[in-house]
């Protein structure tokens, strides 16, 4: 069994709060906060519970974290996604405006053959 003194600095030493150990635990803020500074006799049934609620404390923390970086991580991703699909779709864009454009760039110069052919046979009906 922790002494008052050892019980005090283990909940520091996982960052644990006293009101956030009264969320784990079956001790009030004011009961804990005797325990710790002496003011009330440390019993096997406080102290364990005080170990419980400190150590649910710190892995409650623990989860939040790896919860908070993975949905971080998964707006990231999406994020990305996004972007990806976006320049995706940019890029089909111009494709299909260079495709556009060399369709058109063909029919003009299909015209230009044709008109090139009638000025050809409008010069040589025009010399007979």
């Amino acid at each position: 069994m922790l002494s008052r003194e050892q019980l005090k600095n283990y909940r520091e030493l996982r960052k644990v709060s006293m009101r956030q150990l009264t969320k784990y635990c079956d001790l009030s803020l004011a009961m804990i906060s005797y325990l710790e500074s002496g003011q009330r006799v440390l019993t096997k049934k406080n102290h364990d519970e005080m170990i419980k609620g400190i150590n649910a404390a710190y892995q409650a923390r623990k989860i939040k974290q790896k919860t908070d970086k993975t949905v971080k991580e998964d707006k990231e991703k999406v994020q990305d996604s996004t972007k990806e699909k976006a320049k995706i779709k940019e890029d089909r864009k111009e494709t299909k405006t260079k495709e556009e454009e060399t369709k058109k760039s063909k029919e003009l110069g299909k015209l230009k053959e044709a008109r090139e052919k009638l000025t050809r046979r409008t010069k040589s009906e025009n010399k007979q």
